[in-house]
């Protein structure tokens, strides 16, 4: 019963945050993504902005899947002192978000200048990657300094 409560706050609480942030991407009650119709087809596009890549997402002739089930690290960058941020891509999905090693310190950033903070779960929200670039980058608290990874 818990579970089942918190999963229908989850989906709620994801439609509600995007749709706050202006980010809103068609979805169901179960908290499913149902991207807007592309050109190509078969990607995420920018229905994806904003979008936690653990949720699951309709794509053309697929089953609902998470962008992260397919999800490959496709650049590193090590700051020292633990502090870790990757860049992962769905290829399925054509997005990309940053994972870092610790929370709150990573983010994303789109070559448009548009950014996504990694929060408390150490990953960021997602960003449509069909024809874009984006990097990953941390801030490191003790020398004040950032690193990032090349753009993809």
């Amino acid at each position: 019963m818990t579970v089942r409560n918190f999963g229908r706050w989850f989906s709620v609480s994801i439609v509600v945050a995007t749709a706050l942030t202006g980010l809103a991407a068609p979805a169901s009650a179960s908290g499913v993504v149902t991207p807007q119709a592309n050109p190509a087809g078969d990607y995420c596009g920018p229905s994806c902005d904003g979008v936690d890549p653990t949720t699951p997402i309709w794509l053309e002739g697929q089953n609902a899947a998470a962008c992260a089930a397919d999800a490959r690290t496709v650049y590193t960058a090590n700051a020292g002192q633990g502090y870790i941020v990757e860049l992962r891509y769905s290829k399925n999905c054509e997005t990309v978000w940053a994972r870092s090693s610790v929370p709150y310190y990573g983010r994303i950033e789109r070559s448009d200048g548009a950014t996504y903070q990694v929060g408390s779960a150490n990953y960021s929200l997602m960003f449509d990657d069909h024809r874009k670039l984006a990097k990953a980058c941390i801030g490191v608290p003790a020398s004040g300094g950032t690193v990032c990874t090349p753009l993809y």
